[in-house]
């Protein structure tokens, strides 16, 4: 396949591409920098994701995008998103129907399978990350409202690793032990973008679920609550690729 990175530069991003190259796909990555990813052998494009000429040349030809985007300390959250639309609308032009996007587990859809406590820790987590929410809630009403074949994954913390290919994806209750590695995740982008088994859905991935051996019920209920929502919250900048 022709796979088009965009993100190819930050922790995940450069995980997507060796998985992708691992499994024989030719790459293009657009990047701000080319001299950041020297000793790749993709196919480099300079430039940045909010000019539109650019990612109509980055997306031209290629069978599917993988967006591991995400902004830096002090950028604007919205630039994510005009670049995601930019990506849409190119991908339009071109006739390119598959993209795959990392939006972060701390974006809590009606549809997850959250008790109690997960549902407190969402109130929480829109209080201390309201503006970066609202942007991935932008970018995946973009995403629902055209007709391109998209997967939006939703991770919890990332942590360097190797790809164990243990992870699960799908919709869960997460908790504050829940992790992700990059290279797991990035195993995760490449298949949905090869044969997607989540079209036009937002699945949480994770890692094996945590094995408690701490205290009790009740105390763990309490841990939860507070645990998820700081760890949730905590995704929106420990992610930040």
């Amino acid at each position: 396949m022709q796979l088009l990175v965009l993100g190819a530069t930050g922790r995940t991003g450069r995980e997507v591409v060796a998985r992708a190259r691992a499994r024989g796909h030719a790459v293009t990555a657009l990047v701000r920098d080319p001299a950041a990813l020297d000793g790749s052998d993709a196919r480099l494009v300079a430039g940045d994701v909010t000019d539109a000429a650019v990612v109509d040349e980055a997306v031209r030809g290629q069978d599917a995008v993988i967006s591991a985007l995400g902004r830096s300390g002090g950028e604007d959250p919205a630039a994510v998103t005009r670049g995601l639309e930019h990506v849409v609308a190119a991908m339009g032009r071109e006739g390119v129907r598959r993209i795959v996007v990392v939006l972060g587990a701390g974006l809590l859809l009606p549809e997850d399978d959250q008790g109690p406590g997960g549902r407190a820790a969402a109130l929480l987590v829109r209080a201390l990350n309201a503006r970066d929410l609202e942007e991935k809630h932008r970018q995946l009403d973009l995403l629902r409202a055209g007709d391109l074949e998209w997967v939006a994954a939703r991770p919890p913390r990332l942590v360097d690793g190797p790809a164990t290919g243990a992870y699960r994806a799908g919709m869960f209750p997460t908790g504050l032990g829940d992790r992700l590695t990059t290279a797991d995740l990035a195993d995760f982008l490449v298949r949905e973008a090869e044969h997607p088994i989540h079209p036009r859905q937002a699945p949480l991935v994770a890692g094996p679920r945590p094995v408690s051996t701490g205290p009790g019920p009740a105390a763990r209920v309490l841990v939860g609550v507070v645990g998820a929502a700081v760890a949730a919250a905590l995704v929106q900048r420990v992610n930040r690729r």
